[in-house]
């Protein structure tokens, strides 16, 4: 019951004031609620694969392409740079875990623990994307 926890430590950046998300349009916190919400309901129903899973990873890609396209909007090449680094480490982190065969606690386990790390990760994006 705990993986489908850690998915909702991905909300944080919402906490975040952001001043460059000032319109009601904005798509990027639509994305990070919608991103979430199918993380957690898919670990909730058990993984099976399904729409859910479809919508997981959708989001999921939707979110680091927005982290990307504010970074090159708002900030110089050096924030570009830091983002898609940041997104590139919990990419391979994740693609690295998933390719080892594991049993289901063990997966349990790693999984959480990169929920936890993308979430981080998912902050310190936020805070690089912060208008100045």
């Amino acid at each position: 019951m705990w993986l489908p926890l850690t998915t909702l430590f991905h909300f944080g950046p919402l906490w975040i004031p952001h001043e460059c998300f000032q319109s009601s349009l904005d798509p990027y916190p639509k994305i990070v609620v919608a991103a979430t919400i199918a993380s957690f309901v898919w670990h909730l129903t058990g993984e099976k694969v399904t729409v859910l899973t479809a919508l997981d990873y959708t989001f999921a890609s939707l979110w680091c392409i927005c982290d990307v396209l504010y970074a090159y909007a708002f900030h110089d090449g050096e924030t570009i740079i830091q983002v898609l680094y940041l997104n590139l480490v919990i990419a391979t982190i994740h693609r690295a875990y998933e390719s080892m065969k594991t049993d289901r606690e063990c997966y349990v386990y790693n999984h959480s623990l990169w929920h936890l790390l993308s979430a981080t990760k998912c902050l310190a994006v936020a805070f690089l994307l912060r208008c100045r």
